[in-house]
């Protein structure tokens, strides 16, 4: 076991990706060491969004690994770690869990947790990376700006609607954290040995809105149009079909965004 074999755990940081950027800066944790945190006070998401989590409530970590592998290989990295986190979500919530591309995981249509990976490449290849990840576990209510939030609580039924005040048994957050690092390590395995195209399969296969017409705000041109989900190509680019031009194009984060209704 890698991810996992050493453990910092803290009451409070302002972000365990930052933490763990500062650790490097000045030694070098053992691979795979674990950054915890029961409270982040400026949590990130991605393009420098905050990740909203009430303490002691969520799971807020980041994971050291030194992958030495191109850097045009990274989306093997945003690949194994989403389908963990997909994974640790469906052991314990029976509903239709996918991944929203590039790295969030989705219950039907709601945000149930989220991924920032954070890269350190020297010439082509990627020197170290932080795997930071977000899971909403015992959350029972998220501010009105965060519209289309959840978390394993209330998707379990742990909780009262329409307030989603806590109801019944929550979550432990010990055994959640336990299952998530066993996935992390099963499917860190698997990327290291499966072809890329077949990493790729088992990625689209959980992908959100897969083989769908929906909108898509693109930042070039600050427009919004429709276009069907395609897949992502090698390098974990969006592949979406046009049907008013009948073409595939591919785009990264910093193109395009899935806008959700």
């Amino acid at each position: 076991m890698i991810i996992g074999s050493a453990h910092l755990d803290y009451l409070t940081l302002a972000s365990t990706n930052r933490f763990a950027l500062t650790l490097l800066s000045k030694t070098r944790p053992r691979a795979g060491t674990v950054i915890t945190a029961a409270f982040q006070s400026g949590g990130e998401g991605q393009f420098g969004r905050s990740w909203f989590g009430s303490k002691g409530t969520n799971l807020c970590l980041s994971v050291i690994l030194y992958p030495r592998i191109p850097a045009g290989e990274q989306f093997t990295l945003s690949a194994f770690v989403a389908l963990a986190l997909r994974d640790t979500v469906v052991h314990f919530i029976d509903k239709h869990i996918t991944v929203k591309w590039p790295n969030d995981i989705y219950v039907d249509d709601r945000k149930i947790g989220g991924i920032l990976i954070q890269n350190s490449i020297s010439g082509k290849s990627i020197q170290n990376a932080i795997i930071g990840i977000g899971l909403n576990v015992n959350e029972s209510s998220f501010p009105e700006h965060i519209p289309n939030a959840t978390s394993m609580a209330i998707e379990a039924g742990h909780t009262r609607n329409p307030d989603h005040d806590l109801a019944g048994p929550t979550f432990e957050l010990d055994i959640v954290m336990k299952k998530l690092i066993e996935f992390l390590n099963d499917w860190h395995e698997r990327a290291k040995n499966l072809p890329l195209e077949m990493l790729k399969k088992q990625y689209v296969n959980h992908l959100y809105k897969y083989g769908e017409v929906c909108a898509f705000h693109n930042k070039e041109i600050d427009t919004t149009t429709s276009a069907r989900i395609m897949g992502v190509d090698d390098s974990g680019r969006l592949l979406l079909e046009f049907a008013d031009v009948g073409r595939i194009e591919a785009y990264s984060l910093n193109q395009i965004r899935h806008v959700i209704v």
